[in-house]
């Protein structure tokens, strides 16, 4: 994994707060939810909107999160790639 900075690893710590991850019968990974919002993020580390979207967009540029609009409503929620839920919680 790539070196996260302060800001990235502060984001992650607190996105994972927002996952909500299943697992199958072997204890791997079978899926998850979140409902962190940027705000929401911004809001719960301190830091503020105009910084944290570049960190976000740092993190998607290290292939690290996603951001995703399941149901085309406008609510962008943040997610951990799969591959490095793991790594994180």
């Amino acid at each position: 994994m790539k070196n996260l900075t302060q800001l990235e690893e502060k984001t992650v710590n607190e996105l994972v707060k927002y996952l909500e991850v299943y697992f199958d019968e072997n204890g791997k990974t079978d899926g998850y939810w979140s409902s962190a919002e940027v705000k929401d993020l911004s809001q719960d580390t301190g830091i503020p909107m105009s910084k944290m979207r570049g960190v976000i967009s740092s993190l998607i540029q290290k292939d690290i999160v996603y951001i995703e609009d399941y149901d085309c409503d406008g609510t962008e929620t943040i997610y951990i790639k799969d591959n490095l839920v793991k790594q994180f919680i």
